[in-house]
């Protein structure tokens, strides 16, 4: 994100800033390290909030009118310099070196031109937290949420200046600072209520909605401040600023990207407390804030936006390009990278055209060139950049529009469909109801050793799963010629027994059911008896455990088999152990590929 440098600098909001980039780094590059690292982005939020508000109260002061068109467009000349050598260098090196990162560049280019990354993102069904595949251009999305903001909030502090009749500033009425803050109290509340445990929380990460509390607070802190002279008493700064500083680094250590935790008030607590370090620093001092304004701090927070830009892309590529296994050498590759293209980003982009415009940035060079001193440099740069351009829009008109996962998906699906069609054209199985292999044990009685596993006749079987037996939907259909598959992205178990009674109500459903279902997110054990009635004692009910580095896979795999061991009718399937050979998994260990298709096929067939 980028820092919006008010006129006047404060060097400990600087070193905020170097902290919040080190944090998104550190996460990104060693998530287990650092788990809440992925808050720096609300610090920069908190940050960008408060000082473009203050900004624009600044201009209002002074002059008594805000300049839409010239705040724009300070803010763009702020953005845009450093962030459109980061795409060219990306695309032609995905290009030039390719790996998986070369797919959806289309819709990564129109999202970054557009500053609308996070919207594009989820209307493509784009993850933030999906491991496989991740974009090349993925961490714009929260550059797309500041651009929507400052594009949007100068609008309405203008509108409210109207309404104030031009008094703003120490006259500032007390509702106008509300509104920020009941907007920032609806943005969390927003994201609080919609959120499922096990889903994908992605929409209420990405959504400017959602996810705008941060800016919103930090211009409540603006304005609010606006509306009086008086700060915190340097002696209270200073005592206060250090524990404040540490509740923010116990965020970081301990708040989790895929708990409950994290949306319902965890990131708006830690944006509260950024919002409280950064009312101190308005006037602090002691060792806190004299380590804030430290020389290395210093360096990393101006560069912090070119740090933040290059670092993903760099992530992602050297990733793809480091052999497998490898991975844990990737920050001793991206760190160093990042800050050489971020240091140049800043003397050669950024500085200039910050202190003289892109103008006269130009200007300057080409009265250098005139008098002889940078021809060579001029003209060899101008080459270099004119072929980064055609190879960046090349990588751009050859990208495949889908990731490789998403068209494995897709095919899963098209068999799915194939399999569905051959259903309704063709009577459903007339076999008898299943008979208990041991009639002497009741449905709820422990099965006794060797009644499962028996080979299975893919016309008998109904097969409800998520986007794991989607994966796995050709090698399906293929081994149990006949199969009713019915898997979907996203679905979780919960939605199981409602489904089992819609298909037996259609007269659908079939002597066996399979459901592979656990890996979106964990579920209450009441479900699986909930399900057991809904397929009822005549039919077979299979579970498939589920496979994943998902913190509640291990839950979910204990319920299924004591469930499983309990039930006579009830046989479970063990992907996760038969996962162990599978050597064709996406980069998120979830979903297999051809090979592991074939496994998950087999096993669901005859239990082996």
């Amino acid at each position: 994100m980028p820092p919006n440098t008010p006129r006047a600098r404060n060097k400990p909001l600087d070193g905020l800033r170097a902290v919040a980039v080190a944090a998104v780094v550190a996460y990104h590059l060693v998530p287990a390290g650092l788990p809440g690292g992925f808050l720096g982005v609300d610090l920069f939020f908190v940050l960008s909030g408060y000082l473009i508000t203050g900004l624009a109260l600044e201009e209002l002061r002074i002059t008594g009118r805000l300049d839409l068109a010239r705040f724009w467009i300070r803010r763009l000349r702020r953005i845009v310099p450093a962030l459109v050598p980061v795409v060219l260098v990306a695309f032609t090196l995905v290009l030039l070196f390719p790996t998986e990162a070369d797919r959806t560049l289309k819709s990564q280019a129109a999202g970054a031109a557009t500053f609308s990354t996070n919207w594009v993102q989820l209307a493509s069904g784009g993850s933030y937290f999906a491991e496989s595949e991740p974009p090349l251009l993925l961490h714009l999305w929260s550059l797309a949420v500041e651009e929507q903001f400052y594009l949007l909030w100068p609008l309405l502090l203008l509108l409210l200046w109207k309404i104030g009749g031009g008094r703003i500033g120490a006259a500032l009425p007390l509702w106008v600072a509300s509104l920020a803050l009941g907007g920032a109290v609806l943005s969390a509340l927003a994201m609080g209520l919609q959120y499922t445990p096990g889903a994908d929380p992605s929409r209420l990460y990405f959504g400017t909605d959602t996810h705008g509390f941060g800016l919103l607070l930090g211009a409540w802190l603006a304005l609010a401040a606006g509306r009086t002279t008086v700060v915190v008493p340097p002696a209270t700064a200073r005592m206060v600023l250090p524990a404040a500083l540490l509740g923010l680094t116990l965020f970081f250590l301990i708040l989790h990207d895929d708990g409950a935790a994290a949306y319902q008030g965890g990131m708006f607590a830690f944006s509260a407390v950024s919002v409280l370090v950064v009312a101190l620093l308005r006037n602090a001092t002691g060792p806190a804030a004299s380590w804030l304004a430290s020389a290395p701090l210093q360096w990393v927070g101006r560069r912090s936006y070119g740090i933040y830009l290059w670092h993903w892309p760099w992530t992602v590529l050297v990733s793809g390009w480091l052999p497998a296994g490898a991975d844990q050498w990737a920050a001793a590759v991206v760190v160093p990278l990042t800050l050489m293209c971020a240091a140049a980003s800043w003397r050669y982009l950024e500085q200039p055209v910050l202190a003289h415009g892109l103008k006269g940035s130009v200007r300057g060079v080409l009265g250098r060139w005139r008098g002889g001193s940078v021809q060579p440099a001029l003209v060899s740069g101008t080459a270099a950049i004119a072929s980064v351009s055609v190879l960046a829009g090349t990588a751009v008109a050859v990208s495949p529009p889908s990731t490789q996962l998403e068209e494995q998906l897709e095919a899963g699906q098209a068999a799915a469909r194939q399999a569905a069609a051959a259903v309704k054209h063709t009577p459903s199985p007339s076999a008898a109801p299943v008979q208990p292999a041991h009639p002497q044990h009741p449905p709820s009685s422990p099965k006794p050793p060797g009644s499962e596993h028996a080979v299975l006749d893919g016309s008998a079987m109904t097969a409800l799963g998520d986007s794991v037996m989607l994966a796995a939907a050709p090698q399906l259909v293929a081994q149990l010629p006949g199969i009713d598959v019915r898997a979907e992205v996203g679905r979780q178990m919960g939605e199981a027994p409602a489904l089992v009674e819609a298909l037996e109500r259609e007269g659908l459903l079939r002597q066996v059911v399979v459901v592979g279902l656990g890996t979106n997110g964990d579920f209450d054990p009441s479900v699986l008896d909930d399900l057991a009635r809904a397929v009822g004692p005549d039919r077979r009910l299979i579970l498939v455990t589920a496979h994943g580095p998902r913190d509640w896979v291990g839950a979910v795999n204990d319920k299924l088999r004591s469930f499983a061991a309990a039930r006579q009718n009830v046989e479970l399937r063990d992907w996760n152990q038969a996962a162990g050979e599978v050597q064709d998994f996406a980069d998120d260990g979830i979903h297999p590929g051809p090979h592991g298709g074939q496994v998950y096929a087999e096993l669901v067939r005859s239990g082996q």
